[in-house]
């Protein structure tokens, strides 16, 4: 912890050293926070420094029982591995604060709701009435219509656009500029393909690509 005149710092680190956490890094700089150093679980990038920020060793870190680390983002774009990480931290170390990121150039309602550990980028709407779950990725320029409901741990793709009162299952994948339309459920772990216009409901574990559009595979 540092103290800065009369304000306390936290001691922030952000977990992945790859792009997604030097995007996060970059709007984290932006809202004012400090980052200490990053984590990653990629051994090859220990020691790396970025953006003078040194990467200092895996997700045992967070584990010691020396660790100082008191606040945390998990900048992991993959959905999978971001909930086991989310998870395995709040077993092991429940001290540990999970932050959100939210780009100041974005417009989220006061009458919304967002959980842990969600990130949100620049140009994001969300309308009243939505619900954003824990670990949620909303990427650039992404807009969620009123009275929608996004899944824990879902990726909403860059200009993808969820009409009014849409329900997205956990860990689901929206691709690139794919627009669901209002009222549609899309289940949990299915992936919506880039450019894909979702018209009916989506069950889980499906891959649905295309205008309108259809699924073409099981997701194991």
């Amino acid at each position: 912890m540092v103290i800065k005149g009369n304000e306390i710092e936290k001691s922030i680190y952000i977990f992945g050293a790859g792009g997604w956490g030097r995007v996060i890094f970059d709007i984290a700089s932006r809202m004012g926070l400090s980052i200490i150093g990053f984590l990653d679980q990629d051994p090859n990038s220990w020691n790396q420094i970025i953006f003078g920020k040194s990467v200092l060793g895996n997700e045992n870190i967070l584990f010691s029982n020396t660790s100082s680390i008191q606040s945390l983002i998990i900048a992991i774009g993959d959905n999978n591995r971001r909930k086991k990480i989310t998870i395995e931290l709040q077993q092991r170390n429940k001290q540990i604060e999970l932050l959100n990121i939210i780009d100041p150039f974005t417009m989220v309602s006061t009458f919304s709701s967002i959980g842990l550990g969600v990130m949100i980028l620049p140009g994001v709407t969300i309308q009243a009435g939505s619900n954003i779950g824990n670990g949620v990725i909303l990427n650039n320029a992404c807009s969620i219509g009123h009275g929608s409901n996004v899944g824990d741990f879902c990726h909403i793709s860059h200009g993808a656009h969820l009409g009014g009162e849409v329900q997205i299952g956990e860990g689901t994948l929206i691709g690139l500029n794919a627009t669901v339309l209002p009222g549609v459920k899309i289940g949990a772990w299915s992936i919506i393909g880039a450019g894909a216009v979702v018209t009916s409901d989506i069950p889980d574990r499906v891959v649905a690509v295309g205008v309108p559009a259809r699924i073409i595979r099981e997701i194991k």
